[in-house]
């Protein structure tokens, strides 16, 4: 089901947009802006029962992923991340990040720990932010057999961001 995307024009005139990347993005982000994580899933999930060209990119992504932060929808947003994979859409280091959020808030630690063993594979390079997420996460539970590991890709990403 393709949808139809109208402009309305000052005098209530309307008239048809050809659907694309862009367009979805900057809806994406004001739904992102607005809190409506629901809508932004929902419209997400449709782009891609459209034509190729219309599909969801990783910037589309990740509008909907930091909705989902904000709404603490750390279920929805881990699915849309394998989700996003799935479809062929690499996540990067915003896409995680969202998610760790997510995952923090809500006290789900053992899943963000999951998850940043999922990170460490993938080889994207942590951010400071995502460092303190995961340092924080690591205070709050009590066993991680790979604690000493954890700390050291922290360091190193630290020392990074200090010669940046």
């Amino acid at each position: 089901q393709n949808r139809k995307v109208f402009v309305t024009a000052p005098g209530g005139s309307r008239a048809p947009v050809k659907s694309s990347p862009e367009l979805l993005n900057a809806t994406l982000a004001a739904l992102e802006a607005g809190g409506e994580w629901s809508r932004a899933l929902s419209l997400i999930r449709d782009s891609h029962r459209g034509a190729p060209e219309e599909h969801a990119n990783l910037a589309g992504y990740n509008y909907v992923l930091r909705a989902l932060e904000r709404g603490q929808q750390w279920s929805f947003a881990l699915r849309l991340l394998f989700t996003m994979e799935a479809r062929g859409v690499k996540p990067d280091i915003a896409s995680y990040s969202a998610v760790f959020t997510a995952l923090a808030q809500t006290k789900q630690y053992p899943l963000l720990l999951a998850l940043f063993e999922k990170l460490l594979v993938s080889r994207i390079e942590l951010n400071t932010y995502v460092a303190n997420t995961l340092m924080g996460a690591l205070n709050n539970t009590a066993r991680y057999s790979r604690t000493e590991e954890v700390f050291s890709l922290l360091e190193a990403a630290a020392a990074r961001h200090a010669n940046d």
